[in-house]
């Protein structure tokens, strides 16, 4: 079976061309893996999780989507397949069950199945119902990052885009996520590429870790994680 997504030669550059953020990367991610980014603040991972949905564009090089060019998708169905869980999580301004429902609403979802899908959602991952009302103001990043994550995940994505998905949560709702992430990975055969400084997550969740330096991909590292 061919690779979900092959970056084959891949470099990109900052707005202005001056500054090179990734360097002639070739890769591949198949089908329901689970592949994790690695390395220092300014390697690139962000840069490369982004290029995936096209939030940056290649300045040299390819990458495929199913054999097929990258920029030959539309973005906007690009994105409702390939979505980024950002590191700074927003709300868009709406309250909790507003930002949940939004996304499904501009796929033309019908409200009873957006609700039928906020409800068994909240349920899975223990939002608590009194956070519904409340405002990106009111919740803490940690909780921003929970919901911002819960709603990606309602979209039903075949790739995850996750850059550090757990760097506000504590270590145990941290392991939570992780767990209710490769269960969703199981049952619907998501494939996720996640960015993290906390290496035994990486190593713990990932099948496939690459390593990022100045912008070039330095070391491949295979786990036994299935």
């Amino acid at each position: 079976m061919a690779s979900l997504i092959k970056l084959i030669g891949v470099s990109t550059t900052d707005i202005n061309g001056s500054t090179v953020l990734l360097n002639n990367i070739s890769l591949h991610i198949d089908h329901g893996e689970i592949i994790g980014l690695h390395g220092r603040s300014g390697a690139g991972k962000t840069t490369l999780l982004r290029l995936l949905n096209r939030l940056q564009e290649v300045s040299q090089g390819n990458i495929l989507y199913d054999e097929k060019a990258l920029n030959k998708y539309p973005v906007q169905q690009l994105r409702q397949e390939i979505v980024l869980v950002p590191q700074e999580p927003k709300l868009l301004g709406m309250t909790v069950e507003e930002s949940l429902t939004y996304p499904l609403e501009l796929q033309k979802v019908g409200k009873t199945e957006c609700q039928r899908r906020r409800i068994l959602a909240c349920d899975i991952w223990e939002i608590p119902s009194d956070w519904l009302d409340r405002n990106e103001l009111q919740l803490s990043v940690g909780q921003r990052q929970l919901v911002t994550l819960v709603r990606a995940t309602m979209l039903g994505p075949r790739i995850l885009l996750l850059d550090e998905p757990t760097a506000a949560l504590d270590p145990a709702l941290a392991q939570r996520v992780l767990t209710q992430l490769r269960l969703i990975n199981q049952e619907n055969g998501t494939t996720m590429v996640m960015v993290n400084h906390t290496p035994e997550y990486l190593e713990n969740f990932c099948q496939r870790i690459f390593t990022l330096c100045q912008g070039e991909l330095k070391q491949e590292t295979t786990l036994k994680n299935s």
